[in-house]
């Protein structure tokens, strides 16, 4: 990356950036605005040390009127990267017919890791000075070995404010003949990571920079049709956020959502896939998820599930459809046509607490259906059709867990058989609202964007 004047001789500056492919060919993007950004108003840095750019081809479009999406991360050392993810799903999703499903993925043009002098950019040099300690050195003061060639109840390092939790409910083991009889520090008191760049056609709007309902809900409706692809090829998203969801208008063709951040994603048929690490964004975050069990036993289920071996907890399909829906619940507070009441504003914080506080998420969703029933008939008025919708979605949703809950118990086994129904049933809520935002004047009614502040603390509304 090199600083380089302005073109406006504002007295700001502009980036070259570099993003050099595997096969070792370089493309310059030069950035468009002086600060990095998605859009022009959007958020300059986003989750996970990630920053947005817009960007042009300084060789193939000197005059940059094109423009692209230039993604800057900082990844795990050991996991894919985005690029390849997107480039099995294309292969898999070919080979299965289901390439129409492709337009609600990015396209990417190039990527990398980035390099500073030729030295990869990664924090290897920073980390315990990017050892390997072996297992051996270690094994008395950090591991128990069992003897017969894994390593198990590996302790969790605290990092920050928060114990990683596996999303399989326990501690993975490490199977030390792939290993190599050596562990990299870093599995146990941090993770190695690497700078790396990727370059995208599309440049969308995030979902929650929208103004208008019924433009929030194609991206929705078009964000359940990208899982449900992955799905169909064994994939999950892990991580489906409002950051994670743009929508991009083509300059021919309809706007269409598009499901964006794939390095999370894991292939469920692979279990030893590394990183299997509770992930999500606090707020939209499945309950199951955040307590990495399974809490939808049905009501006569009684204590059956001790009589027999049932398959530990990991992220599914439904984690990730439910994600969505707490995306459009959020939305229906968040973006509102007018100021909400002090009543809403209260109930916005009970299903979604500051993240500053220690107060627990109240679930709109969760095992307590007599709960969940109290709070969401209890809707912002302004928003009632919306709601509505969101209600009877949840209770299908609610349904589904409770289904897979009753054949994990009885079979020990989950019947993957209800997560071909679960997108099928969130398209047949979100496409008749759509087509009623489409001619009410709901849809079309420019939203005010609601700052939530901690309780206590006066509300604002953001006119942008």
């Amino acid at each position: 990356m090199s600083r380089v004047p302005s073109r406006d001789g504002n007295g700001k500056y502009r980036y070259d950036i570099a993003v050099c492919d595997r096969p070792g060919k370089e493309r310059i993007f030069p950035t468009k605005d002086e600060t990095p950004t998605y859009r022009a108003d959007a958020d300059a840095v986003r989750g996970r040390g990630t920053r947005m750019w817009s960007a042009c081809d300084k060789i193939d479009d000197p005059d940059g009127t094109r423009l692209f999406a230039l993604k800057e991360s900082w990844v795990n050392t050991d996991r894919p990267r985005e690029g390849d993810v997107l480039w099995t799903l294309r292969e898999l999703l070919t080979e299965k017919n289901g390439v129409a499903a492709l337009q609600h993925f990015l396209t990417d043009v190039t990527s990398g890791d980035a390099h500073i002098r030729s030295a990869p950019d990664n924090t290897g040099a920073h980390i315990q000075n990017g050892r390997l300690f072996t297992v051996d050195s270690i094994l008395e003061t950090i591991l128990a070995f069992d003897g017969v060639g894994t390593v198990t109840d590996i302790a969790p390092a605290r990092t920050g404010s928060k114990w990683p939790a596996s999303s399989l409910g326990n501690v993975p083991n490490v199977d030390l003949s792939s290993a190599g009889g050596t562990l990299r520090i870093g599995k146990i008191l941090g993770e190695h990571r690497v700078h790396h760049r990727i370059v995208f056609e599309e440049v969308g709007t995030l979902i929650h920079e929208l103004k208008a309902f019924y433009d929030i809900f194609i991206a929705l409706r078009d964000e359940i049709v990208a899982p449900r692809a992955m799905f169909s090829v064994q994939h999950i998203h892990g991580d489906v956020s409002c950051s994670d969801i743009l929508l991009f208008r083509a300059p021919y063709g309809r706007a269409r959502g598009l499901l964006v951040d794939l390095e999370y994603a894991k292939d469920i048929t692979n279990k030893t896939a590394p990183h299997e690490f509770r992930t999500g964004t606090r707020d939209f975050m499945a309950v199951e998820v955040r307590e990495s069990e399974y809490l939808f036993d049905p009501p006569d289920a009684g204590d059956s599930s001790d009589s027999i071996m049932l398959p530990p907890f990991r992220h599914n399909c439904l984690h990730d459809v439910e994600s969505t829906w707490w995306i459009a619940l959020w939305t229906t507070y968040v973006l509102a046509p007018v100021v909400p009441s002090e009543q809403d504003v209260h109930l916005f914080h009970q299903l979604f607490p500051p993240p500053h506080t220690l107060a627990p998420r109240t679930s709109g969703l969760g095992p307590s259906l007599i709960r969940g029933h109290s709070l969401l008939k209890r809707r912002p008025e302004q928003n009632r059709p919306i709601f509505d919708v969101l209600y009877k979605w949840r209770y299908n949703l609610y349904m589904a867990y409770s289904n897979l809950e009753k054949n994990r118990i009885e079979e020990g086994r989950l019947d993957e058989s209800i997560f071909e129904h679960v997108y099928d049933e969130a398209l047949s809520h979100l496409d008749p609202l759509l087509a009623r935002l489409e001619k009410d004047e709901l849809g079309s009614m420019q939203l005010v964007h609601m700052q939530f502040s901690a309780p206590g603390k006066s509300k604002k509304a953001r006119h942008d």
